[in-house]
């Protein structure tokens, strides 16, 4: 899961990798159909409690990359276009506060 969301969703990324990334989710996901829980015990359970953090995770891990899929266009990458009026008075109003 780790090395799947490291490569193929990383912040710098192209449309087929994070495919690529989308369908080897979803076989990390299908994995964890065999993990099962042997201890029983309801008291300081820590296994239950990893299995139901890996659950966790595996669920976030999944929704965020076909997240990141289903959105084809970043709108906070997007460069702000500022007028050359409007970029001087930011820069005048930045070095009266830098005195």
């Amino acid at each position: 899961m780790q090395k799947v969301m490291q490569t193929k969703a990383a912040v710098f990324r192209s449309g087929a990798t994070l495919d690529e990334g989308i369908k080897a989710m979803a076989e990390v996901r299908k994995t964890f159909a065999d993990v099962n829980v042997a201890d029983k015990s309801l008291i300081w359970n820590t296994d239950l409690v990893e299995t139901l953090e890996l659950d966790n995770l595996l669920s976030q891990a999944t929704v965020t990359i076909n997240a990141a899929g289903n959105r084809t266009r970043a709108v906070e990458a997007m460069p702000v276009k500022i007028s050359q009026t409007r970029r001087r008075k930011l820069d005048e109003a930045y070095l009266d506060l830098a005195d």
